[in-house]
């Protein structure tokens, strides 16, 4: 395979797992740990994203992209880590297609 599409897929693939280790952590009622590795997730999988965007407008290429990443800051400023991380999921892919 293409070393761009292994580098594309990688975002997707380690933000569910992000969201799959948090999810078990909520299963055993350990909420605390749930938000950390949630909380990484959504800062490590944004980041990408984020300086693509920002090379995008820079480009003057405006999207819904811009959108995307205003909720994502938005669900971290509202401790949300579980929609926020859901938000990158969806972007990550759509990106890497």
């Amino acid at each position: 395979m293409n070393k761009k599409i292994l580098l594309n897929l990688l975002v997707p693939a380690l933000v569910l797992l992000g969201l799959i280790s948090g999810g078990v952590f909520w299963l055993q009622k350990n909420f605390y740990v749930e938000d950390y590795i949630l909380m990484a997730t959504l800062i490590l999988g944004t980041a990408p994203l984020a300086w693509r965007i920002i090379k995008d407008l820079f480009r003057g290429h405006f999207g819904v992209d811009v959108i995307a990443i205003t909720a994502i800051v938005a669900s971290f400023a509202l401790r949300q880590y579980l929609a926020g991380t859901v938000i990158v999921l969806m972007l990550s892919i759509l990106s890497s297609s």
